[in-house]
């Protein structure tokens, strides 16, 4: 059961289902493809891109409003993606409650070779209401790049 598939293709405004994750600089964006000059594009003409962010933590993640996962479900989340740096990014599923941003599950993007991969990952949301995933940076002082494209939630 598809609960969301995001291209980035024809997204209106934002991110797609994504929003920005931190208070600080931002530099995630929609890369356009332009060969031969660039090669940050997966697929068609725009992915996303988050390039040296300096967030210690949350880049980007989902709300309620862009996504609604339904609390102690079990998902599916994939995508294609591009990165520079190993282990530099996580995906992580969270819920909101007293504080933002709880932490229920991480899975680590592995590979920095800059060779497009499908990254897939299982996760449980928590019983609370307010479920996401998100990325977000493993470690705030290492700093890479990460292009993601294809996105897929299946329930």
């Amino acid at each position: 059961n598809v609960v969301l598939f995001e291209d980035f293709e024809n997204v209106d405004e934002g991110w797609g289902p994504f929003m920005y994750g931190w208070q600080g600089p931002m530099n995630t964006h929609f890369s356009e493809a332009n060969p031969p000059y660039t090669d940050d594009t997966i697929q068609g003409k725009y992915s996303l891109k988050t390039r040296r962010e300096g967030s210690p933590d949350m880049v980007y993640r989902t709300v309620p409003a862009t996504l609604k996962l339904k609390p102690d479900t079990t998902y599916t989340v994939s995508f294609d993606y591009l990165s520079d740096t190993p282990e530099c990014f996580q995906l992580v599923t969270g819920h909101d409650g007293e504080e933002a941003n709880q932490i229920d599950q991480r899975d680590v993007i592995p590979d920095g070779s800059w060779t497009v991969k499908r990254f897939s990952a299982t996760i449980k949301t928590s019983s609370q209401p307010d479920n996401f995933i998100g990325i977000s940076k493993i470690d705030k002082d290492k700093v890479g790049t990460l292009v993601i494209d294809n996105l897929l939630i299946q329930e």
